[in-house]
This record gives structure tokens, sequence and C-alpha cells, in this order.
């Protein structure tokens, strides 16, 4: 592994070790019979979304016991647990699948039983049909999609105004959980040391429609260690995936990165930047983003130009999604430029302004990686017409404004 790549995980492995500290703290409080039946060192256990998600809301949506006993070894396990079906009768058990009931928002009592699945639904002792919903876990890789809506999660899709967005899940899932396999392989053999990063930090996947926009891909603290993808646009394949893998997986790793390194900025995190100049009394009217959210965004920049540069050069993808790949990494590059120059500035003795040392060694990998590709693609990237995109980058507007002929055998 690169050098520069051993600073980011050397920096993972540090924050995730402190944040998972804090769930093996919460869980024993919360149920110390069940924390001791569990693997201590095992921190995938621990980087359970889903126990992230019940600490931070509503605990009343699923039980604790629903939630680890599936990470308890089969040896170990209770003969029952009580949990909790949602509004569509469906009672999710991490790591082992979905119990399908016509129970809604009830408690009951899951057994272990040799007959059905190796488990039983009963209520006040009586039995209840159920159908039985294995995981579903990408192929060759750590990551499962989660593919019901769950009630844990359902808090998570709000607007701008923080008002609740209706979002389908199964159907856009059973569409386009192919393409991110596809994109998670693609990942892996192009740019390796960052799918390293993923796997240390990722282990959940949403897909999800919200045609409206009102809720863009996402990642969140209250659900560490998960990913959701709004594939919106009917022209979404493994190219679209590719960037919101390393550009909302980058949330995660970063929150794991910065947990654990409180000392890398010289002044406050949350002290917004300010620019200065005619420009910059334009600029400080259109965004007032704090120091820690503006290098949040630039890892994700520097995560999505590393990915998509990889699948340029290394990957089996077809002309036009080669194209479309330069489109994206033009419509991320000039965010990542603006970036570079509100975070690189330097004192009048040429020290970084907002970096420690211990920041600097995480910064400038970004920094020179811009320096890179701005010499090595610059001059494509420049050529690149962009007048026409939106917020999220759109695939049928850029074909339009960016044609190219291909050879049919070729697409």
């Amino acid at each position: 592994m690169p050098a520069l790549e051993r600073v980011w995980i050397d920096s993972l492995y540090k924050g995730r070790t402190k944040l998972l500290e804090n769930v093996r703290i919460l869980l024993y409080k919360e149920n110390q019979q069940f924390f001791e039946l569990l693997d201590y060192e095992n921190d995938r256990i621990f980087n359970e979304p889903f126990l992230f998600a019940y600490f931070y809301a509503n605990k009343s949506n699923a039980t604790l016991e629903q939630l680890l006993f599936g990470h308890i070894e089969k040896s170990k396990r209770p003969k029952a647990i009580k949990a909790k079906s949602d509004e569509q009768g469906l009672i999710y058990l991490p790591e082992i699948g979905w119990l399908k009931t016509d129970l809604q928002n009830e408690i009951v009592t899951v057994g272990i039983d040799e007959t059905v699945n190796g488990l039983s639904v009963l209520v006040h002792g009586s039995k209840m049909p159920f159908t039985f919903e294995p995981i579903l876990k990408i192929d060759t890789t750590l990551f499962e999609i989660v593919y019901h809506q769950h009630p844990l999660l359902a808090p998570h899709y709000f607007d701008s105004k923080n008002k609740l967005v209706n979002v389908e899940i199964d159907t856009i899932t059973a569409k386009q959980k192919d393409n991110l396999a596809k994109a998670f392989v693609l990942i892996r053999n192009s740019a390796p040391e960052f799918y390293n990063l993923l796997e240390e930090a990722i282990k959940k996947v949403v897909i999800f429609n919200d045609p409206s926009t009102k809720r863009n891909s996402f990642a969140t603290v209250s659900v560490h260690g998960c990913a959701f993808f709004n594939s919106f646009q009917p022209e979404y394949d493994e190219v679209f995936f590719i960037e919101d893998i390393a550009h909302q997986c980058g949330h995660v790793i970063f929150n794991n990165i910065t947990h654990g390194n409180k000392d890398i900025f010289k002044i406050h995190s949350e002290t917004v930047i300010k620019e200065k100049g005619l420009w910059g009394i334009i600029m400080n009217l259109l965004e007032k983003r704090t120091l820690f959210v503006a290098f949040h965004a630039l890892f994700t920049y520097y995560g999505i130009t590393i990915c998509l540069e990889a699948c340029l050069l290394k990957s089996e993808l077809s002309e036009l999604q080669k194209h479309e790949v330069l489109g994206r990494l033009a419509f991320c590059f000039r965010k990542y430029g603006n970036d570079i120059k509100l975070l690189g500035k330097l004192d009048k003795e040429g020290q970084s302004i907002y970096f420690t040392e211990e920041g600097l060694a995480l910064y400038k990998p970004m920094e020179n990686l811009y320096n890179r590709i701005k010499i090595e693609w610059g001059e494509r990237l420049r050529k690149i017409n962009l007048l026409n995109q939106p917020y999220n980058f759109s695939v049928k507007n850029f074909f339009k404004s960016n044609p190219i002929e291909v050879d049919e055998n070729r697409r």
C-alpha cells in the first residue's frame, strides 16, 4: 500500500477504535446480559449501523435483542428473544434476515426452531406464520444491501427543512443491485487502496429512490457504517455508483478518521471560513462553511477522484461509460480545485493557516493528487461542457452537451 494511503488507514483505525469503544460502553449499560454473549474483540459487531440508529433514534422501533441476536455465535444464542415488527409486518434480524409476518407494530417472541429456517415467531405462546428472506450480501464482498425500509432508518430521509420524505427502496434495489455490485468490484480491482478503506468503514448500504431530489444521497453519523444512494435517474448504471460509493462512503471514512484525530486544526474546527477581497465578499454571502465541513467535502472529492481516475485507466468500462466517467471527474474536479485554494492557504512564513503537522499529513495527499490530476488530465477536463449541469450530475444533460461518436461494437 502506498505511503499516503497508510496515513489514511492508520488514522481510520485510530478513530474507529475510539468510536466503537463508545458503542461497547452503551451496549454494556443497556443490556449487560447480551453484551457478555458477544465477541468483544470483533469490531464488525460493534460497527453495526443499526446499533448506531438504535441509540440515536426512538428505541421503540426495534428491540436491542433483535439487533444483536444474529451477532451472537449460534451456540451461545438465547432460545428466545423479544422483537418488534414494523408497520409492514417485517422483523429485521441483522446477520440473519427478514421475517415477513402479518403482524404490524407488535412485540413478538422470536425463538429458535429446527423446522422453519431455524426460527419461529410466537405471540402469547402461539406460533405465527411468516416467510423468511435472507440478508443480501454483495458477492465476494463484506457489504450488505438493506433492501427494505426500516423504522430505524426512515427518520433519516428528510429535506432541507427537516420534513420527512417518502422514498422507495424495494423496487429500485431490485433494479440497481447488480450495478451497485459491479461498482464495488470495479473499485476493488481499479483502486484497491481506497477499497481497503471501504472495507474498514462500511458494513451496509441502502439504495433508495426520491425523484423529487428533496433527499440526496447521504451518510450520517447516526447510522454510522452505512451509506445511502439515491438512484433517481433512469440512466444510472455502475458509473453512478462508482462516484456515489466514493462520495457517500467517503463521508463515513472521514467521520472515523476525525473521531480519533482532534488535533488536526490550528483553529477551532467550527470556525466559518471567510474569503478576503471583493470576490470573497460574494463568496461569503453564498457559502458559510466551517473548517470541518470544508475539509470533509475535500476528502470526498479526493476519494471520488481516486476512484474515477482509476476506472478510466484500469477498468473494462465501455467507451460511452468512460466518457461519462470523464464528465463526472470534471464535475468533481472544479469543486476540488476551489477547496484546495481555500484550505491550502499559507501565512507569511509559508506555514499552513489551518492545519497542524498532523492535519497536514492528511491534507497533503489531497493537494498532491489535485496537482497531478491538473497536470495529467487538465486539458481534457477543461474541454468538458458542464454549463447545463444541475446540482446532481445529470447523465442525460452531459451527453447532450458532450456528444461523442462511438463504434457500435465498442458501446
